[in-house]
């Protein structure tokens, strides 16, 4: 048996300074900004301990604890993990998993000082405007500058998961090992920008044009990062199995299926709802064959799959929606290899075979075949 404890002590301090960047971009143009506007920085200190037990035949536990303190946002955070594995005999293992963890803060989201002027705009809203006692017109208005706003929050919760976790690997037979893994998260604390503030400030109104005066404004309309009340369950299980048929080839299978629900989901409309989340791949998996026909040939294939998502950016209450729907996706990898020595080698590979270019997330290139030789 086996007692093993590590302590340790772990610092961190990261600086960003884009005054040079932005001192460049201003003589091109005067009205160019830096998402800081200068040098900001973020540290934290942190301290952990783990164990690593394995006084009882069979069975080997790790528990593993860390506290860190954040100087942005100003708090403490708690993270964990605690891992048992069991042998069953000689071809089964279980094990478990229970952790938090949490993220890090985030440089822009923490400092985001930035001014996007967007100049003139449209707009389909009225100013109202007394002509007369009780007479009252609601006249057209002309943004002549707008100016959107990127703040940061330096007391933003870190975004936190808890994961529970089961696994079980099999040894069927000496050719034939699986692998079967159910997994269960909870995330709170997302972020996102939000309307914090918006309005305008008059300029003038231009009595000349028809067929009523236009008011001529400038709008401000500041967006801020803030944490918001959805939560995130995902649900889901990953396998793989490993074949070899002959001593000459392996046959690798695997897949990952996942169910992501929201609860308290702000809509555009400002309704609260729960829904399910979309944004990723339910499924996720391949196919692989290694195969060694003779000695010094060695073919090889892959091919993988994931389903189709939608890529959501934003929603706005004009009815506006920034989505990119992507459609299922499969891969096609094939490669030959002729192993001259034990040191050189010749290879052709083809890489999406079937030519394949949906693109595989928001603003992704689309990617065609590609034949190398080497």
């Amino acid at each position: 048996g086996f007692l093993g404890i590590r302590p340790g002590i772990n610092y961190q301090l990261a600086t960003y300074d884009d005054s040079k960047y932005v001192a460049d971009a201003k003589i091109g143009d005067p009205t160019r900004e830096g998402l800081l506007n200068g040098e900001q920085s973020l540290s934290l200190i942190g301290g952990s301990l783990r164990a690593d037990y394995t006084q009882i035949d069979n069975l080997r536990i790790i528990a593993a604890l860390r506290l860190d303190k954040y100087e942005k946002p100003d708090d403490m955070y708690f993270s964990y993990q605690f891992v048992a594995s069991y042998k069953l005999g000689d071809k089964h293992l279980l094990r478990g998993v229970y952790s938090r963890a949490n993220r890090s803060a985030f440089i822009g989201n923490v400092y985001a000082n930035f001014q996007n002027p967007l100049g003139p705009q449209l707009t389909s809203d009225t100013y109202p405007y007394e002509v007369a006692p009780g007479v009252v017109l609601q006249l057209p208005i002309m943004i002549d500058n707008y100016y959107q706003y990127y703040l940061g929050n330096e007391n933003e919760k870190l975004l936190t998961q808890d994961m529970i976790e089961i696994g079980h690997r099999c040894k069927i037979m000496e050719n034939l090992q699986t692998d079967i893994e159910l997994f269960y998260t909870k995330t709170k604390d997302f972020d996102a920008l939000v309307q914090v503030g918006a309005g305008g400030v008059l300029n003038y109104i231009d009595m000349t044009t028809t067929p009523l005066p236009t008011v001529h404004v400038n709008y401000h309309d500041s967006l801020q990062y803030t944490n918001l009340k959805v939560n995130s369950t995902q649900i889901g299980g990953s396998f793989s199995i490993n074949y070899m048929p002959t001593k000459k080839m392996l046959i690798k299978a695997y897949g990952t299926y996942q169910k992501t629900d929201l609860t308290d989901y702000l809509a555009s409309d400002n309704t609260i709802k729960d829904i399910e989340h979309k944004w990723t791949p339910s499924f996720y998996g391949g196919l692989s064959v290694n195969y060694k026909p003779v000695e010094k040939w060695t073919l090889y294939a892959n091919l993988y799959y994931m389903s189709s998502q939608v890529y959501n950016r934003y929603e706005s209450p004009f009815g506006e929606n920034g989505e990119d729907k992507i459609g299922e996706k499969g891969i096609l990898n094939v490669k030959v290899t002729y192993n001259f020595t034990e040191t050189s080698s010749f290879f052709v590979s083809a890489r999406n075979l079937t030519g394949n270019n949906i693109n595989e997330f928001g603003f992704t290139d689309e990617i065609g075949s590609l034949y190398t030789v080497g």
